[in-house]
């Protein structure tokens, strides 16, 4: 039988970026009445998945509501506008 482990014993990165993320993820889609896998798909389409881990210090000290403020402004930057 073979054993899986959920982290390689290399892994050497911060685990509460990915619990982090996967707040923001599942905030998001609760906001907005997305699927956790439909807002994963917006975050990873414009580069929120990066900027979530890249500014990690600074964000997780912010509130929800901030949060989810800044992650729809940067989904709207990233939107195409029509005309």
């Amino acid at each position: 039988m073979t054993t899986r482990t959920t982290y390689n014993t290399a892994y050497t990165g911060n685990d509460a970026i990915p619990v982090f993320i996967s707040f923001c993820v599942e905030q998001y889609a609760h906001e907005k009445g997305l699927t956790a896998p439909e807002a994963m798909l917006a975050f990873d389409r414009n580069g929120i998945l990066e900027y979530l881990q890249q500014h990690y210090e600074t964000l997780h000290t912010e509130s929800q509501q901030w949060l989810l403020k800044d992650i729809e402004k940067l989904i709207q930057s990233n939107t195409p506008t029509a005309g």
